[in-house]
């Protein structure tokens, strides 16, 4: 997939910008852990390869959820800016916490 557009944002995906991303994502962090839940979601066909800042934009949401989420900041440059800018912070808090 890389040379190819992001299917969420249209950028395309290099190297340094690619991530594995799951359809269905794991709901909880508790869910994380569990083998089960794992070796479900954890197939070919509940992954994607999307660019990373909409991976971690997505979160946790489905991708029908994501997808109705970027139709909504489509219509609101401001709060479009607002979202995303909350969106990448609170991920990237997340993630830090977790180290």
């Amino acid at each position: 997939n890389i040379g190819k557009e992001c299917k969420f944002c249209n950028v395309i995906l290099t190297l340094k910008n690619v991530s594995l991303d799951h359809k269905v994502p794991y709901i909880t962090t508790k869910n994380r852990n569990d083998p089960s839940i794992k070796k479900k979601l954890n197939v070919p066909e509940n992954l994607q390869i999307i660019c990373r800042i909409c991976n971690q934009m997505k979160g946790n949401l489905s991708e029908e959820k994501f997808k109705k989420l970027l139709l909504f900041l489509a219509t609101d440059k401001d709060i479009a800016a607002y979202v995303t800018k909350k969106l990448a912070q609170s991920n990237l808090m997340w993630t830090f916490k977790r180290k």
